[in-house]
């Protein structure tokens, strides 16, 4: 039967799974965990489609967040609308930022931030070696960046 024939509430909820907590999303994901369901020809994020079925419409240039941190959880009561510095703090306040080598985009392994941070070489040479930026190597050597890595 076509999708758009069923109404999105009994498409929506047939994919949940609901615990005494979180109310899991069982259907399709994408990047990082998060649902997603078709709704008029686009796929929208599905505790997005959640919040707005309980609560309406998102404020323009707000997000849905989640309280529980689980990106696959759809339970009404776990989401509430932010901004995005929102969204960044509550990721810092709940140390859930990414830190040295298990960020995807980092440059130094620890061991190297180490030899570095021993070295009785300057930072623009240091810099060089390591391919990354006079400043970064500064911020290294204050302790400013991979502060959980002590020399």
């Amino acid at each position: 039967m076509n999708r758009n024939k069923i109404p999105l509430e009994i498409r929506f909820w047939a994919k949940v799974q609901k615990t005494e907590g979180c109310w899991l999303w069982a259907g399709a994901r994408k990047g990082k965990g998060y649902g997603h369901i078709w709704v008029g020809g686009h796929m929208q994020g599905a505790h997005k489609v959640s919040w707005k079925m309980v609560h309406g419409e998102i404020p323009e240039g707000l997000f849905v967040l989640h309280s529980c941190d689980n990106p696959d959880c759809v339970n009404p009561e776990h989401l509430f609308i932010g901004t995005s510095q929102d969204n960044s703090s509550d990721m810092v306040t709940k140390q859930r930022q990414c830190c040295g080598e298990a960020c995807y985009n980092v440059k130094l392994t620890k061991r190297q931030v180490l030899e570095i941070r021993t070295s009785p070489l300057i930072n623009a040479r240091l810099a060089e070696i390591y391919s990354v930026s006079f400043q970064q190597i500064s911020r290294i050597k204050k302790g400013l960046e991979w502060r959980g890595v002590l020399a």
